[in-house]
């Protein structure tokens, strides 16, 4: 009985591959990369996307997942009485550097120059007829701007950087 089930199960592993057609197909759903550009609303989602990335000075207060950015509460800008806060910790050394408190800053700002990049480099392929040149380099101007901010905010928090072409 045993030997049945193994030769069944081999059955389904050799057969398994061929419905590899079915499984590979794209959803309608998803967005490619020319897509992007050939409206002026999917274009200005993009460019939000970046804005998305900009720190949350509220949440510098206390230790969230948001992009709270470099703690003035750990400079002389601030002080911060309650004790959910972060700045707290780095002014007093109970901070570790296996947080993971600041871990995440780098992987999303890197993220954020990412997409500026990226649009910076299609805006000008957008439609012409939803979007004029005006537009194209106003946009191409703000995410250069969102890009060198993001840049400002890794040296200010980390240092010396890599910067990506």
């Amino acid at each position: 009985m045993k030997k049945l089930i193994y030769f069944l199960a081999a059955g389904l592993l050799i057969t398994a591959p061929s419905c590899s057609k079915y499984l590979d197909q794209v959803p309608d759903n998803i967005l490619t990369e020319e897509d992007i550009f050939k409206s002026k609303s999917r274009t200005d989602n993009f460019l939000a996307n970046i804005y998305f990335a900009l720190p949350n000075e509220l949440a510098q207060r206390y230790t969230t997942t948001e992009n709270s950015g470099p703690w003035s509460t750990a400079s002389d800008e601030a002080k911060y009485n309650w004790p959910f806060n972060y700045g707290n910790n780095l002014n007093s050394s109970v901070w570790a550097n296996t947080d993971g408190n600041v871990a995440h800053y780098w992987r999303e700002y890197y993220r954020a120059i990412r997409n500026a990049t990226f649009f910076m480099q299609n805006i000008d392929n957008a439609n012409e007829a939803e979007i004029n040149v005006s537009l194209k380099r106003s946009y191409k101007a703000e995410a250069r701007a969102l890009r060198a901010f993001f840049y400002f905010q890794i040296v200010r928090m980390y240092g010396p950087c890599i910067i990506l072409g």
